[in-house]
């Protein structure tokens, strides 16, 4: 089973934050980071990709900002960036809802380098900006992210209600507030 972890870098630091939450303001970009303990078994999987869902008038993804490495399991292993449409592919665009959500798809069957990276890291870095109609103060704006992979190795066989792909969720909250002044 792999891990997977979603965080926020809090304004002003570069170390990715430990909480899962930051205060931004409105029109700023936020900065997240999503990192993948690889399965052994990634390359016989059908099914292995990241979702991050936003309440579009929340937060929206760039596309452009995300950038994805990965480290191979093993001793002296180093950092390498995977190539976008050859070992990955991005896409955001809204759901049924409206809400806005990136997908980004390491499909073992047609882009096999996932395999490279089999028990070793991946993360993907990204930011989203933060919409005029976010949320203030309260529960903050929430960002869901969502591991999907395979139940099983067998790549032929169809996902269905009884062969449904696991999922692993983790979130993140950006608060915002506001300040009225009065002279």
């Amino acid at each position: 089973k792999p891990d997977f972890e979603k965080n926020v870098t809090k304004r002003g630091e570069t170390e990715v934050s430990e909480k899962h939450d930051a205060d931004y303001g409105t029109n700023e970009d936020i900065p997240y980071t999503l990192t993948i303990k690889v399965p052994e078994n990634v390359a016989q999987l059908k099914t292995f990709k990241v979702t991050d869902t936003t309440n579009k008038n929340q937060l929206v993804q760039n596309a452009s900002s995300v950038k994805v490495t990965g480290i191979a399991k093993g001793e002296g292993a180093t950092e390498t960036k995977l190539t976008k449409e050859t070992e990955y592919k991005v896409s955001v665009d809204p759901d049924g809802n409206g809400n806005s959500v990136m997908v980004v798809d390491f499909d073992p069957q047609t882009l096999k380098k996932i395999g490279d990276y089999a028990g070793g890291t991946i993360t993907i870095t990204y930011t989203s900006k933060l919409q005029s109609g976010a949320a203030i103060a309260g529960t903050g704006n929430v960002n869901t992210a969502d591991l999907i992979y395979s139940r099983t190795t067998d790549v032929d066989k169809e996902d269905n209600d009884t062969n449904k792909p696991y999922q692993i969720e983790d979130k993140s909250v950006v608060y915002t507030f506001e300040v009225n002044i009065k002279k």
